[in-house]
């Protein structure tokens, strides 16, 4: 994601790279990103204390990583923008904590495509009611480590939030056997993975002689970086704060 960032960062007005950070180990710390073939100047650092002055720092990294570099942010008074996956509750509310003392904008998806979905799927969940069942699916690539995806987790919330459901006891995480009959609470949650799917999802609503979906299909890796890269901007000029990608779309 870091070369694509980069990539997609030259694109943009006012908006300027001046370091990478790598894990500690990598053998391109102390290189400079041109170097290694990106069209940026700044040097390839392990720690965030050794980048030079800016003002956000994009992280797509691991949970662990990301509370780490949110803490080194907040010692450096910088704005984060986060759009790791797979962050446990207890690192969720570190985020929250942290963002007391600086801007933090966390999104599992930094697309501002699925960021209008979950909008029309919370508009389509509320006025349809109780009397459709819901259904989603989500498909990626075969490398992706975590399930379901953290967009899908953050549907299912939408979902919930917006009827009269619970998570902890209405998802129903596939089917198998003799499962008896689906109650109307329940909402199916379904996870594919295969080949080079950059992100699928998509939301079904079962009614009486009808059906309506709402899908959402990424093709291509840059659709992350630009929405993270608008998000760095926006953010930019925030008070500290926790905020997601529905706040800057408004």
């Amino acid at each position: 994601m870091g070369r694509a960032i980069v990539e997609a960062a030259n694109s943009i007005e006012g908006c300027t790279i001046v370091a990478g950070v790598e894990r500690a180990g990598s053998s391109q710390i102390g290189q400079s990103m041109d170097s290694i073939g990106l069209e940026a100047e700044g040097p390839i650092v392990s720690r965030l204390e050794d980048a030079p002055k800016a003002d956000v720092v994009i992280d797509f990294s691991t949970p662990d990583s990301t509370i780490a570099i949110a803490r080194a942010a907040r010692d450096r008074g910088l704005a984060v923008v986060s759009g790791t996956t797979g962050l446990r509750p207890e690192q969720l509310e570190e985020l929250q904590s942290l963002s007391q003392t600086i801007p933090i904008l966390y999104s599992p998806n930094m697309s501002v495509g699925v960021n209008v979905l979950l909008s029309l799927i919370e508009t389509a969940t509320s006025q349809l009611g109780s009397d459709w069942d819901i259904e989603v699916t989500e498909a990626h690539h075969h490398h992706k480590v975590d399930a379901p995806s953290g967009t899908a987790k953050k549907i299912l919330q939408v979902i919930t939030e917006s009827s009269e459901t619970e998570h902890a006891t209405d998802v129903q995480y596939g089917r198998e056997g003799h499962t008896g009959a689906r109650s109307s609470r329940e909402i199916g949650m379904h996870v594919i993975r295969g080949g080079d799917v950059v992100g699928d999802h998509t939301v079904m609503y079962y009614g009486a002689g009808e059906r309506l979906e709402i899908t959402h299909r990424a093709t291509d890796r840059a659709i992350f970086a630009r929405g993270a890269l608008r998000a760095a901007n926006w953010l930019a000029g925030q008070s500290p704060g926790y905020y997601t990608l529905k706040d800057m779309l408004g």
